[in-house]
């Protein structure tokens, strides 16, 4: 079977692909309503706290870092060779992140000076792991966008 071009429509491959990770993502959300208030109860009011000064800023920083590159690599997936997106989805992460990471890397301690001292490793390990974001979005974004999620 012949895939579609860029201007024919999604393919039923994708469309099942596309209904996959639209039910995965909602379940997750759906299963953080019961798991959300059963940490909060478990950690406490200091513990909470802890866990916001942490995760809050490294997820925000694991989107931000994306750059927008896997929406275009999504959008280029029909287009351009997956090898050339993928590489610029690595690129961009060694010329830009991997050296922001390294910046930020000695502002970790000020930033959680008034928390557990746990944190500062806690928070420099999510974000040495939120350096894969950009690669692993782009590739599941060209993944979904090419109807081989599943697959995958």
């Amino acid at each position: 079977m012949e895939e579609p071009g860029p201007d024919q429509p999604a393919t039923r491959r994708h469309q099942r692909d596309s209904i996959l990770a639209a039910g995965s993502n909602l379940l997750v959300f759906a299963l953080s309503l019961l798991t959300g208030p059963l940490l909060g109860r478990g950690l406490g009011p200091v513990g909470r706290g802890e866990l916001a000064a942490v995760l809050a800023p490294t997820q925000l920083w694991s989107w931000a870092t994306t750059l927008g590159l896997p929406a275009s690599t999504s959008y280029l997936a029909p287009l351009r060779p997956r090898e050339e997106l993928l590489a610029t989805a690595w690129i961009a992460t060694a010329l830009i992140n991997l050296p922001l990471v390294g910046l930020l890397w000695f502002f970790i301690p000020p930033y959680l000076s008034g928390h557990n001292p746990h944190n500062v490793v806690w928070f420099r390990a999510l974000l040495l792991v939120g350096l894969f974001a950009l690669p692993a979005f782009s590739t599941l974004s060209h993944l979904n966008s090419s109807g081989k999620t599943v697959e995958f």
